[in-house]
């Protein structure tokens, strides 16, 4: 081979090796073009689908602020900023952001050295009233239907001037904290102490229904029956009964006198005794 025909090898040599450097710098160079606006491309997708999370390829494709947390976050815009990494977001109504964390505030009343009644501290009241009290407009009071307070405890009457004066009623202040009927009464629907208010109370005072007593709904008064009267009984029991006189041969004309005492041989006839 002469010196000319080496030479012109050369040249062809070098020619190739640029043409193959050329080619690689343009593919390369393609390839550094695309690669951002694919990414860009892929990112803009990402975010019209996840507008309110943060786009991340950790722990998925699209990161939603309930999802996120101080250990779970990945890289975002300002809402993966403003949500994780230490910081809480928006808070469920009633909590706040302690240390990336939204939590329920806790708050402890203090009531001690204040009177019955006053602010707590936590927005509440301090409830120090006494058994049965509660606070209103300010102040421990007992409800309506109780509205004293004695024995530690609201009750109907604390003293005897708590009860009605004109309905026979006694204050039992020690016992039940009511005001009771005077014994042998009963309290009636209208609230009144009397001495019957149905038939049956009548018994209690020896005027037994059977007997022909009945109850006055009008004066709670035990009464005979219109048309009868009121004697003792003729057996000597001394118990009362409701009769007619005027048909009664052992109550004829008044109580207790008799038309058949010792066999006499008569009845009673419109108040009289008649013969047979």
């Amino acid at each position: 081979m002469d010196g000319s025909q080496f030479d012109d090898l050369l040249r062809a040599f070098a020619n190739s090796r640029r043409s193959l450097l050329a080619s690689a710098l343009a593919a390369a160079g393609a390839w550094t073009a695309g690669a951002p606006a694919q990414a860009k491309k892929k990112k803009k997708k990402c975010a019209k689908k996840c507008a309110a999370g943060c786009c991340t390829g950790k722990y998925g494709k699209c990161l939603q602020p309930t999802q996120q947390s101080p250990t779970q976050c990945g890289t975002g815009g300002e809402i993966c900023r403003s949500n994780c990494g230490g910081g809480c977001g928006t808070c469920p109504t009633g909590q706040v952001c302690q240390g990336g964390t939204c939590v329920t505030p806790t708050c402890t009343p203090n009531c001690a050295g204040k009177p019955p009644c006053a602010v707590d501290g936590c927005g509440g009241i301090c409830q120090t009233c006494g058994s049965g009290q509660s606070c209103q407009n300010g102040a421990c009071a007992c409800p309506a239907e109780t509205p004293h307070f004695c024995n530690n405890r609201c009750q109907e009457c604390c003293q005897q001037a708590d009860c009605p004066s004109f309905n026979a009623e006694e204050c039992d202040a020690d016992g039940t904290g009511r005001c009771l009927c005077w014994e042998g009464l009963h309290r009636c629907a209208n609230n009144a102490c009397r001495t019957c208010c149905v038939s049956d109370h009548c018994r209690d005072i020896g005027r037994a229904p059977e007997d022909g007593f009945t109850c006055n709904q009008e004066t709670n008064a035990c009464v005979c029956d219109e048309g009868t009267t009121q004697c003792l009984k003729p057996d000597g029991s001394g118990t009362l009964y409701c009769v007619n006189l005027l048909d009664n041969d052992q109550s004829c004309g008044t109580c207790n006198f008799s038309c058949v005492e010792d066999g006499t041989p008569f009845h009673c006839e419109n108040g009289a005794c008649v013969p047979n």
